[in-house]
């Protein structure tokens, strides 16, 4: 699967909340973990304190998945990282991950939390 990374638009926010839901939901089939599928999907509040890099599928121009960070007491903080079902075991939330600390490198920062 091929995707580019991007900052976020605001016209990106229901997408960033369905691919928040979609994620949490797929704790339903893990016993221990199950509780999570029932905490409500990110709000555009905590959406809109972050920064927030998309992955967005090459083919469909849709966003497939996203890292949300914001700064909180000289650390980079890593808010949420979210993968489209569909789109999990392509390296995404790998590639998402990257991005957040190269721009913890470059801001820079203590590290990332």
């Amino acid at each position: 699967m091929a995707y580019d990374l991007r900052l976020s638009k605001d016209s990106d926010l229901q997408e960033l909340m369905r691919i928040s839901a979609q994620a949490r939901a797929r704790y339903k089939t893990i016993p221990s973990l199950a509780h999570v599928a029932d905490i409500p999907a990110l709000s555009a509040d905590r959406f809109q304190v972050c920064r927030v890099v998309v992955a967005v599928d090459q083919s469909s121009d849709e966003i497939i998945g996203f890292a949300a960070s914001r700064l909180l007491d000289g650390l980079l903080y890593l808010d949420n990282v979210s993968v489209d079902p569909r789109a999990s075991g392509n390296g995404i939330g790998t590639a998402l991950l990257s991005s957040v600390v190269a721009y913890a490198r470059d801001i820079p920062v203590q590290g990332v939390s």
